[in-house]
């Protein structure tokens, strides 16, 4: 299901335990799609319940492979979102307004009759991105590959330095030899 339930009574929603799913494509990702590097399939799951404070409260359930790109080689990172995130419903913008920036693990939210479920997953799903998405080992390229295996391997089997092929250790010497303009 994607887009606004609309009349909705999201009171009524949590004190029934109602239960609300749905699964939402690209198309329906509008901000959460340009961030991926392939096409999402984003499963969510709202289901309804009082909370511990007697409020009217919902559990959002997320569930997806979301395909990333890593930030060091830029090759896709397929990243396994599986949150959750609690809420729980107020009945207007003041009592929303007047409720204090705590520690609280439930978030509130305005009980409009708009409320667009798919519209809170997006949101959640972003909030739950990676800030800087990374392979825990890059894949090198074959060539990348070489180097990096001739940097990691142990001392005793790299090139001695006098051996080692240096592009500009003759430069010097050459320049010396070279006749200066103008004198």
């Amino acid at each position: 299901m994607a887009g606004a339930t609309s009349g909705i009574d999201l009171f009524e929603f949590a004190r029934r335990g109602a239960c609300l799913a749905g699964e939402l494509g690209h198309r329906e990702l509008s901000r959460l799609g340009p961030m991926l590097a392939g096409a999402p399939r984003l499963q969510y799951t709202l289901r309804g319940h009082v909370d511990a404070r007697g409020r009217p409260a919902a559990r959002l359930t997320l569930a997806a492979t979301l395909p990333l790109r890593c930030d060091r080689c830029g090759l896709p990172l397929p990243c396994v979102l599986d949150h959750q995130a609690d809420f729980y419903f107020v009945a207007s913008a003041a009592e929303l307004d007047a409720i204090p920036i705590d520690d609280e693990p439930s978030e509130p939210l305005l009980a409009e009759t708009g409320f667009d479920p798919a519209a809170l997953a997006e949101d959640e799903a972003i909030l739950a991105l990676p800030i800087s998405p990374r392979h825990t080992a890059c894949p090198a390229p074959a060539a990348e590959a070489g180097a990096a295996a001739s940097a990691m391997a142990p001392a005793a089997d790299r090139p001695r330095e006098a051996e080692r092929q240096l592009p500009f250790a003759g430069l010097a010497q050459m320049l010396r030899g070279r006749p200066r303009r103008g004198h």
